[in-house]
C-alpha cells in the first residue's frame, strides 16, 4: 500500500490556504462583536496564529531561507 506524505508546499496548492483565509476573516468580524477585553485579548491571539500559519506557508512555497525569513520578518 502506498504511503501519501503530505509536505507544506502541497498544502499551499490543497484548500489549506483557502481554510486559514476564510478563518481570519471569521475571527476579524468576531473581533469586531467582541464584548469584553479578554475576548478580544483571545480572538486576536487567534488572529495572531492563522497569520503566522499563513506566512509559513508562504515562507515554505517560495522556499525562503532561515536567514530571508528573518530579513522579511524585521520589516
Amino acid at each position: 500500500m502506498p504511503t501519501h506524505t503530505t509536505t507544506p508546499r502541497a498544502l499551499c496548492h490543497s484548500a489549506y490556504p483557502y481554510i486559514l483565509a476564510v478563518l481570519g476573516v471569521c475571527l476579524y468580524k468576531q473581533l469586531s462583536s467582541a464584548k469584553t477585553p479578554h475576548e478580544k485579548t483571545v480572538i486576536q491571539r487567534q488572529i495572531a496564529a492563522a497569520d503566522k500559519q499563513i506566512d509559513r506557508l508562504v515562507y515554505e512555497l517560495y522556499e525562503l531561507t532561515e536567514e530571508e525569513i528573518k530579513i522579511v520578518e524585521e520589516d
